[in-house]
This record gives structure tokens, sequence and C-alpha cells, in this order.
């Protein structure tokens, strides 16, 4: 059998247990490897070399290959990244990066870097762990946020409750699975109903039907149970409705195709959609100033506020006319700074404003 040659990092398979160990160190003047095993919890041991090449193979797959990422701060996942890597820096790299192996220098080392930063001994020894494992390298410490969670994913969990538990309502609650997403969507075809039921109403029928035993008095009278840890919520049907159903559908089927699209239909395209040019549509508008006028004859006399119409050319956004008077916003006013548009033409209309 040929010699196995081992290199710093390599990954090895054991032949034996069928586990995985990464080449943490190998000793220049020694007969010893120093393996860690990467799907445990445990530091690197020492091997003889000799028993190597019979015991384990070389493994070319890693499963904590990634490529390099381009850091950003502002992630709370960078941020937590480039924390560990600070953590345990000065502990492998430099001198302390072959001492940190050794068990009887590796409870020092860390005694003397928690002396230095605000952390505990577990923080610190999992970190180390993690560097190992992982390739002994900045890319060892990144996090396995990406891993967490299941966008787009159903769960169909049974009997324990998922979730942050309850701190007001009484009971534990029930996770959503199939069985319950059948319930909430009889619930949701109720709810959306021209009857207009309230999300607790449509909680309270399905609650009737599939969460509630009918029992017997003290006066032999059938009444109706139910347990608060054996139904759904008012937040997970809102939740179901949200993810099964556009919004546009739910307040159709409660309101109606007429309403809908009387009230509240989105309206689409520009205002100037139907404008061919300059001069085809104006649009006026009547704004009282701000100002009280005093009368030229008499000087200590106000005669009022005025009013000053504005005509805007709608395709080119222009005002071509205004006019100001004390004619209150009505068609008189409004006829008066159109008049003075059509006679006097847009350039004198705009020699007024300056």
């Amino acid at each position: 059998m040929p010699k196995l040659i081992m290199v710093k990092r390599m990954l090895l398979r054991d032949s034996i247990s069928g586990g995985l160990y990464r080449v943490v160190h190998v000793e220049t003047f020694a007969p010893d490897v120093w393996l860690c095993e990467i799907n445990d919890d445990s530091w690197p041991k020492p091997f003889y070399k000799s028993n190597c090449s019979e015991r384990f193979s070389v493994e070319l797959d890693d499963p904590f290959h990634r490529p390099h990422i381009q850091s950003h701060r502002d992630k709370s996942a960078d941020l937590r990244h480039q924390h560990c890597w600070e953590l345990i820096e000065p502990l492998v790299s430099g001198e302390n990066a072959r001492l940190i192996i050794y068990p009887q220098y590796r409870k020092t080392l860390i005694a003397q870097r928690l002396c230095e930063v605000e952390t505990t001994r577990q923080s610190l020894s999992t970190q180390l762990k993690r560097f190992f494992k992982r390739g002994m390298n900045y890319e060892a410490l990144r996090t396995d946020y990406s891993n967490c969670g299941g966008r787009g994913k159903k769960r169909n969990v049974v009997g324990v409750k998922l979730g942050r538990p309850r701190t007001i309502s009484p009971g534990v609650g029930v996770s959503v699975n199939e069985s319950v997403r059948r319930h909430l969507r009889i619930a949701a075809d109720y709810y959306l109903s021209p009857r207009k039921p309230t999300l607790q109403d449509a909680i309270d029928r399905i609650t009737g039907f599939f969460y509630s035993d009918i029992v017997k008095d003290g006066h032999g009278r059938p009444c109706e149970v139910n347990s608060y840890d054996a139904k759904p919520t008012v937040r997970q049907l809102r939740y179901f409705l949200e993810q099964a159903y556009p919004e546009k559908h739910i307040r159709i089927r409660r309101e109606g195709v007429k309403h809908y699209d009387l009230h509240e239909r989105e309206l689409l395209g520009k205002a100037d959609g139907d404008v061919q040019g300059p001069g085809d549509l104006f649009l006026v508008d009547a704004t009282v100033a701000d100002v009280y006028l005093r009368s030229q004859e008499h000087r200590r006399r106000i005669v009022g506020r005025p009013i000053i119409y504005f005509v805007v050319d709608v395709f080119s956004r222009m005002i071509v006319g205004i006019y100001v008077g004390f004619e209150g916003p009505s068609w008189i006013g409004a006829m008066m700074a159109l008049t003075r548009l059509i006679h006097r033409g847009p350039e004198n209309c705009m020699a007024d404003v300056a």
C-alpha cells in the first residue's frame, strides 16, 4: 500500500468508523499527526502516521468548501462573522497556532484571551472548534444563516407547537399542518362570502365543526365544549388568507365586482393619455390669495382677499392664463381667465405673471 502523504487542512475518511477528519497539524520531528473529526464536538487528537495509511483515505469533497464572498459590514451575518474572527485570531496565528492544539497549553491560552475580550470560555471553545473543523481559515467562521428558515416551504408539524410561546392568551396553541390547512380553507370560504363575517366568526365556525365536543352538563342537557389548545387562531387564519388569496380576490368576494370596479379598482394609464398636443386640453384652478387688498380710493378700507385663477396646459404643463379678481371660485372667474388666454395669448399672460 502506498504511503499516505498528509497535508494541513486536507480531509481523511476513516475506513473503520466512516468518520470524516481534517488534518490540523503534521508533526515534523515526531511520529504524530493531529486530526479533528468534523461531525462531533471534539478537539483535535493525535494519531500515529504509520497507522494512517492503512486506516484513512483521502476525501476530496469538502462539505464546508464555499467560495469567497465579498463581505458587507451592514449585514448582521457579516458582522457576526467578523466578530467571531476577532475573538480567536490571536489564538490561531503565530506561535499560538501550534500550541493551541495541545491540551496542556490550550487552557492557559484561552484563559489569557478571556482577560482581553468580553466573552465566555464556551464561546471561545465553540469558535475554535469551528475553525479546526471547517477549513482553518477566515471563511471557516462564516455563519450558517443561509440555512435558517424555509422560505416558500410549507411545514407539516404534528404534535409539537412551534414559534414563540403565548404570554397573554390561554393555552399553548397548535401548529399549522395539512389537516389544519383544510379547516382554514373552510373558514376562508366562509369569510369570503357576501355576508361579510369577521375573522373571529370564521374561526368560531370551524371551531364548532372540528374542535368542539358535545357533552352533557349536570342537568343532562347537551352543551358544546372546546379547548383553547386545539384550534387555530385569528392570526393564523389571517396569514393563511394572505398566502392563499390575492388582495383583489378577497375584496371582490366580500364586496362584489360592481363595488370593487366603482370604488377600489386600480386606475391605469395617465391623466394626459388622451391629450393630442399643446392647446388640446386646459386645467383651471382657483386659489384664494393669503393677502388683503386695500381700496384705491380709501387706503384705510380693506376690500377683501383676491381670487387667483390659473390656466395650465395639460400637455406641456405650462401656465398659459392668469386672472385675478374678486369673484369667488366660479364659472365667471374661470371664463375671465380663459378669455385672457384666447384674446391675449400665452406669451402676454406670462408677461402678466412677471
